[in-house]
């Protein structure tokens, strides 16, 4: 089972220690694809005077184990699940990044009242927009895919792991490893309705220069999750939290934290 306390799960908390701690409310973290929780460690240090933070090693992960089976965004959820239970830990906010937002999604509409507050910081999760162009090229490539995997089946060729996918494979899934079958299958779910069913205060943290979640993506994301709020950063990229941005979103946070108090 996705669930089972078998696969490890390395994570690290920040600001659980001392008097005051237990007064403040948790906020789990999780991580892009192809990083670790080092990542989110700068801006859980600087959230860490606010929450409890439990920083996260998704599965497959930085020193967390590979899933044996095929994960889609619902098994990483109720992995993530299981492992605040094992924390002892119940209802708490939380924030994913790219691919940790999408598994933040995922969270928050299947246990809906064990999320407390959500921050989707260039969140993916559906697909985004595109133009004619761009719907038309895909369906050449996808056409372009199928008849060369059929040569390969029938000739025992290799077209299209040595032709197709290092002209046409995005660099996240070139860099896959033994993810692969794990980031074609969760980058292929839609989770529009999801993010419908999302109840908890959410707010949207976005880079005006994003390429790779594009803001077009957040704010559909937006319109989709009924009540969010969503700021976007100029100069700022998939990552908006880098250098100084670390700073730039604690403010908000805790301002939507005081906000939204619970």
């Amino acid at each position: 089972m996705a669930n089972s306390t078998d696969l490890s799960i390395f994570s690290v908390t920040v600001g659980a220690e001392g008097a005051s701690a237990a007064s403040k409310p948790w906020l789990l973290m999780m991580h892009g694809w192809g990083k670790n929780h080092l990542d989110l460690r700068p801006m859980a240090e600087l959230l860490s005077t606010t929450y409890r933070v439990l920083l996260v090693d998704l599965p497959g992960f930085g020193r967390s184990a590979l899933p044996k089976e095929v994960w889609g965004t619902r098994d990483y959820a109720e992995r993530l699940y299981a492992h605040l239970d094992q924390q002892g830990i119940g209802r708490c906010d939380v924030l994913g990044h790219s691919f940790g937002g999408r598994v933040a999604i995922r969270m928050a509409a299947l246990c809906p009242d064990r999320v407390g507050r959500l921050f989707l910081v260039a969140s993916s999760g559906i697909p985004r927009p595109r133009s004619f162009a761009q719907l038309a090229k895909m369906r050449v490539l996808g056409l372009v895919r199928s008849i060369l995997k059929f040569c390969d089946k029938c000739s025992g060729t290799h077209l299209f792991a040595n032709w197709f996918v290092p002209r046409f494979a995005s660099r996240d899934y070139l860099q896959a490893g033994a993810l692969r079958p794990i980031f074609v299958k969760t980058v292929n779910e839609d989770a529009s309705e999801d993010a419908r069913k999302i109840k908890a205060p959410t707010l949207l943290l976005w880079g005006q220069e994003d390429m790779e979640t594009p803001v077009a993506l957040g704010q559909r994301l937006h319109q989709l999750i009924n009540g969010s709020e969503m700021l976007v950063f100029p100069g700022r990229g998939h990552e908006p939290f880098e250098n100084a941005g670390h700073h730039l979103l604690t403010t908000y946070i805790t301002r939507f934290l005081e906000a939204h108090a619970a």
